[in-house]
């Protein structure tokens, strides 16, 4: 199976959407997903966790059925559970969440800061990583 997308339209409504769902897929660990289960605590959203069934199996089909072939994926689902939007990338992920939830700031300055301390601290992050 390989990774849809539902026309732009379709898509924005459900993401623009109040009372859309959330499904989260990752691996069983912590990783790079603390801030979005974080932000969907806050929110107070309905959402779900899900794991790759078989993330290096030989047919690679967990892999070919979400955009990019990475994780994590945030699956956003209309509420009468039609329409499912994904996003990938978690940068994407968390500017998504933390603008959907209202907490990506108040105006465009805010937003401008809350990006760059958000972009400055994952820049450390990396480099830690890459180190260790």
């Amino acid at each position: 199976m390989v990774a849809t997308f539902p026309k732009s339209a379709t898509a924005a409504a459900v993401l623009d959407s109040p009372t859309s769902t959330f499904s989260l897929l990752y691996f069983d660990t912590q990783g790079i997903c603390s801030s979005m289960r974080n932000l969907l605590a806050l929110g107070d959203a309905q959402w779900t966790q899900l794991y790759p069934q078989d993330w290096m199996n030989e047919d690679l089909a967990d892999k070919h059925s979400t955009p990019f072939e990475v994780i994590p994926v945030l699956y956003v689902h209309s509420q009468d559970g039609s329409e499912t939007v994904p996003i990938a990338e978690s940068k994407a992920i968390e500017n998504y969440l933390a603008s959907h939830f209202g907490y990506l700031g108040a105006n465009s300055y805010e937003t401008t800061q809350i990006q760059a301390f958000n972009a400055s601290t994952s820049a450390l992050l990396d480099s830690f990583l890459d180190s260790v």
